[in-house]
């Protein structure tokens, strides 16, 4: 039997501008469908990007090697995926979003593998396209504890800029020249700055040392210490990629203020970043006790015209644990 793929175009009312942290979507269509099925004959099960190559035979008989992405070997070991699900000659379902430029390449969101299971590529709100879901995420029973900043966190929302992104005429041309594909920062194994580096498919963790709150993002093995007693930056911090944080509780959320960043690069687009930026982050939990919101805004006068605001969500998973991550840098 051929194997045959196909692409249903679906229209949305609205879409918001969207990148995917360390793992851009910008090169994706997310208003089409794409689904197929074929046979594995290349897998790169490695962080910082999973990958993988699948020959389709098209209804004529030719054969289209397709490259597929998908979210990191982290995200998808906490779906219940192994290197051993993806085993070169088997036959695969993908389900996903096509380039946009036109590529033989997909990020999936789905698979459907030989024996009837199929499992989410990426760790948001995606719906099983082939299968039933066989249970929900377990709800706290205890309101104290679900009340309790200090958590794992897991990512729930992808996150989306909450107004208009608007670039200075140096930044806009650096987009303009930026190939993710090549310019990635990521694919050379080099971690990103804030406010990318929390603005990922990646669990994170609030703890308190001292009477200083301590948060570790999963991916690059972050650790971002913020100072709770100062209530003002020191300017004599050393500046890094995460920069100084300073923090507060305000009814009942955690508000965050940033300085003393390094330049680099505010998203996955290319967007330059410089090391005067700030950033004023939000954490608050909902009244479900299970997620928290949060809100991140950026003002840079050097590359931005006016502040830029993301949004996002985690949720609490009481099965979700912090892994160990581990980049591999492929010189070719």
């Amino acid at each position: 039997m051929k194997l045959k793929a196909f692409i249903i175009i679906i229209s949305l009312l609205s879409i918001t501008s969207i990148s995917y942290g360390h793992h851009s979507i910008s090169p994706f269509d997310r208003t089409a469908w794409l689904e197929f099925e074929g046979v594995v004959t290349k897998l790169n099960w490695r962080n910082p990007h999973f990958g993988m190559t699948v020959s389709v035979t098209k209804d004529d008989g030719s054969i289209e090697e397709w490259e597929i992405v998908a979210d990191a070997i982290n995200s998808l070991m906490r779906r219940g995926l192994t290197r051993e699900n993806f085993a070169v000659g088997e036959t695969i379902r993908l389900g996903g979003w096509p380039s946009s430029q036109g590529r033989l390449e997909m990020l999936s969101t789905n698979a459907l593998f030989a024996n009837g299971q199929e499992y989410i590529m990426r760790d948001t709100d995606t719906p099983l396209v082939w299968t039933s879901p066989e249970g929900d995420i377990a709800k706290p029973t205890d309101p104290d504890v679900a009340s309790d900043l200090f958590r794992v966190w897991s990512y729930k929302a992808i996150y989306v800029r909450k107004n208009p992104f608007k670039l200075t005429e140096k930044s806009a041309q650096a987009v303009a020249q930026y190939d993710p594909f090549v310019d990635m920062p990521s694919l050379r194994c080099i971690p990103p700055s804030m406010p990318n580096a929390i603005l990922s498919p990646y669990p994170f963790e609030f703890s308190e040392e001292g009477d200083d709150i301590r948060l570790s993002i999963e991916e690059w093995g972050s650790e971002r210490l913020i100072d709770m007693t100062s209530s003002q930056i020191p300017q004599d911090a050393p500046r890094s990629r995460l920069g100084y944080s300073i923090g507060r509780f305000e009814n009942g959320s955690l508000h965050v203020h940033t300085e003393r960043l390094i330049n680099g690069l505010l998203d996955d687009d290319g967007s330059l970043m410089s090391q005067d930026a700030t950033l004023d982050e939000v954490f608050t939990i909902a009244q479900d006790g299970i997620t928290l919101n949060y809100e991140v805004t950026v003002t840079d006068p050097e590359y931005l015209v006016e502040p830029a605001t993301w949004i996002a969500a985690w949720q609490w998973n009481p099965d979700t644990i912090m892994r160990p991550y581990e980049c591999e840098f492929d010189a070719q």
